[in-house]
């Protein structure tokens, strides 16, 4: 819930390790959808899927694409805040395109 969330941005507990079943023998990492704009979906501007309508990196001048690059980074950035270790789930798919 809304509540859960907010705890976890706060506290950059959005990753962790959970033992599903014993018969698994390790923990999963999870990470929770929510951290990172509510779902697998990629960051605005980056989805390129045929069912997208964002445009594709090809083709631009360096300007664009250098604007494109900040976008992104800066993007990485806010999911990495959200987290505690070294590594970023980057998000990039999801099966719910409109």
């Amino acid at each position: 819930d809304y509540q859960d969330l907010t705890k976890r941005l706060v506290n950059r507990d959005c990753e962790g390790l959970w033992d599903a079943s014993p018969n698994v023998g390790h923990p999963i990492f999870f990470g929770l959808t929510g951290s990172y704009g509510g779902n697998y979906g990629a960051p605005g501007g980056f989805c390129f899927d045929v069912l997208c309508e964002d445009d594709y990196l090809v083709g631009w001048d360096d300007d664009i694409l250098l604007r494109k690059i900040t976008e992104y980074t800066t993007d990485l950035a806010v999911q990495s805040n959200r987290t505690r270790g070294n590594h970023i789930m980057v998000t990039m798919g999801s099966d719910f395109q409109v």
